[in-house]
């Protein structure tokens, strides 16, 4: 039986230019580095960027996964506190939500290990999907304010108005962002905030 190759414990140089390649080409530096493994040529392998580039590998798969719940939550709020009236933008968030749920199932098949933290991410993504969908309930009803001041005024009551109508926690549970069938009810708003109009600048106030 051939005897594997002892990978070193600590590499002692890095092969002249490697560096430089790396900084400067990173694809024709993977593909050096993949030849050096291949042939179990260990002096040539840059240890210090391998190892670098296979934890930020790891680190982009957490971010990709995060990424597609953040997008599912802030979606759900839209379509439960979104104004019942204003159907246009449903259907789009409606197709969004689907294809992040898709988005999330392939992350998850072609890395299985990677559903041991998802629980943990799903509510590390539940601040800025509130974040957002604030911002989308906020922005639409203050867009066409032409004062600056006056606008920037609004959106910020307004959002301090939408974070404590909606929920302080996560309301959501991992099967939930999972299942491409399952849908939010939509939550009734008694008291919707709205645009105050001071009369000083009713003039002025809308194109």
């Amino acid at each position: 039986m051939a005897r594997a190759a002892k990978i070193p414990d600590a590499q002692p140089f890095t092969e002249p230019g490697t560096h430089e390649l790396y900084l400067k080409d990173s694809y024709a530096w993977a593909l050096k580095q993949a030849a050096a493994l291949r042939l179990r040529d260990f002096d040539a392998v840059d240890w210090e960027n391998v190892t670098r580039e296979i934890e930020a590998l790891v680190t982009g798969h957490e971010s990709a996964l995060k990424s597609q719940y953040i997008r599912l939550m802030e979606h759900f709020l839209k379509l439960q506190y979104w104004n019942a009236r204003d159907t246009d933008p449903v259907a789009k968030w409606e197709i969004s939500l689907q294809n992040a749920r898709i988005e999330t199932k392939r992350l998850l098949d072609e890395n299985p290990s990677l559903k041991g933290r998802a629980d943990a991410l799903f509510q590390q993504a539940w601040p800025i999907a509130k974040l957002k969908a604030i911002t989308a309930l906020v922005n639409p009803t203050t867009m066409r304010i032409t004062d600056s001041s006056i606008r920037w005024r609004e959106q910020k009551r307004l959002m301090r108005a939408w974070e404590r109508i909606l929920p302080a926690r996560n309301p959501y549970m991992l099967p939930q962002a999972h299942n491409l069938h399952w849908r939010p009810q939509q939550v009734p708003v008694f008291q919707r905030p709205a645009i105050q109009h001071p009369p000083q600048s009713r003039r002025d106030w809308t194109r």
